[in-house]
């Protein structure tokens, strides 16, 4: 069965409701119970370690906190997805 939204007008009293599929994926910070405080504190603290550590220790938050994903840490804390992409140990 394949769904169709079509943008039109509605009062503010009414309500879309959309099939399950077409609503937003849960982020990789929610799913793993990292609250924007815990977030701006992993910025903070990764950005007070000098440069050929910082690398690894922002690859082990990828690995650790955001399941591999460097797109997520791009987007979450701002970091370059190609300096903190998970490195073969």
């Amino acid at each position: 069965m394949v769904y169709t939204v079509i943008p039109f007008i509605l009062s503010s009293k009414k309500q879309l409701h959309y099939p399950e599929h077409l609503y937003m994926k849960t982020s990789t910070l929610n799913c793993n119970n990292i609250s924007p405080e815990v977030a701006d504190l992993i910025t903070r603290l990764i950005a007070l370690i000098p440069w050929p550590v910082r690398r690894q220790a922002m690859g082990d938050v990828v690995l650790t906190i955001l399941n591999g994903k460097p797109r997520v840490a791009e987007d979450a804390f701002g970091w370059n997805r190609s300096a903190v992409a998970p490195f073969e140990k």
